[in-house]
């Protein structure tokens, strides 16, 4: 059954009624799917709720009649990315491909290898297209819940946070012995996972000891050096992929 999202549909939804669809998606349901009266489809709102309505169409607007209403928990465990702050647009790429394999959380990292610095106005601006970003991702993955893009921190910040989360890797080139698959076998449950990736140039010396200190263990992505852009995708695909390995609560 096709997927729309319609923004603000909450929780409070009764069976029987009409929701009406905005323009955009009116022309995409009608014009490009040639849905139309009486087929059924599911609404979602990015924030979990799932409704089975019935397309009712006068000829002047778009109607969606409830079917039924759900509402779908959210990934577990939580995955939370800090990533490094990249040169150019590659934060884009991060973005939307995180999105995609189910990073549920992004925190844009200052570290001290970072060569972009924004100002508060900038940084408004860029996390804003960052969250339009991520949610056309999720909405082409049919993910039932957006992912929030957080404000960029400085690194210090960032790995002081390890011990908040059940397992905090940060990904280090130095490493060589501890993989995601090991550090995963060693767990039974998990509800929240950090992952820590470097820019270009990758972590210094120092803020890998910082890491270490606040309890977050140092992993290897493999033989080759990774660009910035690529880790965090691998990274997480490879967490998710053992995660459900392991067959533990992963249903988004």
């Amino acid at each position: 059954m096709r997927n729309f999202y319609l923004d603000g549909l909450g929780k409070n939804r009764f069976i029987g009624e009409l929701l009406h669809v905005p323009a955009d998606e009116r022309h995409h349901i009608e014009c490009v799917l040639r849905l139309g009266n009486g087929d059924q489809v599911n609404f979602l709102d990015g924030e979990g709720y799932c409704y089975r309505v019935e397309l009712q169409s006068d000829g002047r607007q778009l109607l969606g009649k409830v079917l039924e209403s759900r509402y779908v928990s959210p990934i577990q465990p939580k995955i939370t990315l800090f990533q490094g702050l990249p040169k150019f647009d590659k934060m884009r790429q991060i973005v939307r491909q995180s999105t995609e394999v189910g990073v549920d959380r992004i925190v844009p990292m200052i570290c001290e290898r970072s060569i972009p610095k924004y100002n508060s106005e900038s940084v408004h601006k860029k996390v804003s297209r960052w969250q339009k970003i991520s949610n056309q991702s999720a909405r082409q993955s049919c993910r039932y819940h957006f992912i929030n893009i957080d404000p960029p921190m400085n690194s210090m910040s960032c790995l002081t946070q390890g011990s908040n989360f059940d397992l905090a890797i940060l990904f280090y080139e130095l490493e060589s012995k501890l993989f995601i698959r090991s550090i995963i076998n060693q767990k039974e449950t998990l509800e929240s996972v950090a992952l820590f990736v470097g820019p270009e140039g990758g972590f210094t010396n120092g803020e890998v000891e910082i890491a270490k200190a606040h309890g977050i263990l140092t992993a290897s992505l493999g033989h080759n050096i990774l660009r910035t852009e690529t880790a965090p995708i691998v990274a997480a695909s490879l967490l998710v992929y053992e995660l459900r390995h392991k067959k533990m609560d992963i249903h988004d």
